[in-house]
């Protein structure tokens, strides 16, 4: 049985980028929550799971957002 090999300090080993948290933060702010089941050129559609046609790779269309 192999064994694992683990930090010995605090954590999992994981630095936290804090420039990244905070531009992240504030584009929430900004945004709010991520509709991650919705298609901003699809108003009201919601997917059928499972689904695999998420996207049409000949849409030339490109959302606009707002950031």
């Amino acid at each position: 049985m192999a064994q694992l090999k683990y930090p010995t300090g605090p954590g999992l080993g994981v630095t936290l980028n804090r420039e990244k948290l905070t531009e992240y933060n504030e584009l929430y702010k900004r945004l709010g929550p991520y509709p991650y089941d919705q298609d901003p050129l699809r108003p009201g559609w919601t997917p059928l799971v499972p689904n695999n046609r998420w996207a049409n790779p000949n849409d030339g269309r490109t959302p606009e957002i707002g950031y």
